[in-house]
């Protein structure tokens, strides 16, 4: 499986509202779409400091106009979606969007998914320090015999 990941794409607000609205690409954003298109992925991974919090609720509508129907977006969120709202409110966004595409997955509201034969797990990471619930959850994600996929908004790694 040939996946795709994008993180901390910072998209400013207005070129969010022209893409969305007037279908009118910025620079930066046709130049995630080009990468899209050259690399032909199977899914595309999306981890976080996409949109400000204000957005969330767009980001249906915008994977829509960024990525192609049919490759699975599956996404998990960052920081700067939640800044200024309480993670209740920004996940009930998410909520809001699901039965809007069938093929994008919010891994902070469903926890996982599986898409052919390749198990997509998110954790919160946010600082680096990971609860025994989350542990738990992640045993049972790989006692699901899938290879796993971990999608972080921070990556881990050692100095």
């Amino acid at each position: 499986m040939k996946v795709l990941c994008l993180s901390d794409l910072h998209f400013r607000s207005e070129a969010v509202v022209d893409i969305i609205d007037h279908g009118r690409l910025s620079p930066f954003m046709a130049s995630v779409t080009g990468l899209v298109s050259d690399l032909s992925p199977d899914a595309v991974v999306v981890t976080g400091d996409t949109v400000c919090a204000e957005q969330v609720r767009l980001l249906s509508a915008l994977w829509a106009k960024l990525i192609p129907d049919g490759i699975p977006v599956i996404t998990s969120l960052g920081n700067h979606e939640f800044w200024g709202r309480t993670f209740e409110v920004t996940l009930n966004k998410l909520k809001e969007q699901i039965c809007e595409n069938k093929n994008v997955f919010y891994l902070d509201n469903i926890g996982s998914v599986e898409i052919g034969g390749v198990n997509f797990v998110s954790i919160d990471d946010s600082y680096h320090q990971f609860e025994p619930w989350q542990m738990e959850k992640f045993k049972k994600e790989i006692d699901k015999g899938f290879p796993i996929i971990v999608c972080l908004h921070v990556p881990l790694f050692e100095q």
